[in-house]
């Protein structure tokens, strides 16, 4: 159906779509850079209270989207957790035991991004789904060990807000196909910003100049 689409621009490689159409709530335009030309620059003042902000608002993302899968898995049958998600090879068990591993074993987590380590994640993964589902739910609810202390506690929430959105929206649109409510605005803009931050190191594999624009098709 028609929509806008988010498309990466990779020289001579063309044009690619990424995922599905971008929803409804996907904004026209992402900026980066501070306020407007027009308005005064922030003060300190003004800075910290806009961190503060930022940091509730990705801490709220975190949490619910935690809750959302937690929730959800609480109420399936062996059916339910044996459902594909869009994580390719990956049913909700499989999904649920990866969050749980990239927190508790932050080493064997790194064979997420490097390949020469992937045997280790799945092994975290193994290790962690052996303790039953309802360890798995326990451990998914509580959280990372860490993730209580205040010096750490913004890390977890910036490192997981769009990590368990885009997880959510794996279990939800895969075989169970559930429909989930379109973030609001204020939750849009808050994983458009965490995405335009990350950017650089979710496409560090591509070696070639290009652009990323959101296209009206």
């Amino acid at each position: 159906s028609p929509g806008r689409l988010l498309r990466v621009r990779l020289g001579r490689q063309g044009s690619h779509e990424l995922g599905r159409p971008t929803p409804e709530w996907a904004p026209s335009a992402i900026t980066t850079s501070g306020p407007p030309a027009h308005e005064a620059p922030f003060g300190a003042a003004s800075l910290r209270r806009a961190t503060v902000l930022h940091m509730s608002a990705v801490h709220d993302v975190h949490v619910s989207n935690r809750a959302w899968i937690v929730d959800l898995a609480r109420g399936l049958d062996d059916a339910g957790w044996a459902r594909p998600t869009l994580c390719e090879g990956w049913d909700v068990e499989d999904l649920v035991a990866h969050l749980v591993a990239r927190e508790r074993h932050p080493i064997a987590a790194a064979g997420i991004v490097v390949p020469a380590l992937h045997s280790m994640h799945e092994r975290a993964m193994a290790t962690e789904a052996a303790k039953g589902r309802g360890a798995l739910l326990e451990r998914l609810a509580s959280g990372p060990p860490l993730g209580r202390m205040p010096v750490v506690a913004n890390l977890v929430d910036w490192a997981n807000a769009l990590e368990f959105w885009i997880h959510a929206e794996d279990v939800a649109r895969g075989g169970l196909a559930i429909e989930r409510a379109a973030p609001d605005g204020a939750t849009a803009a808050t994983l458009w910003r965490i995405l335009t931050r990350t950017a650089r190191f979710n496409f560090r594999s591509v070696h070639t100049a290009g652009t990323l624009a959101i296209a009206d098709t």
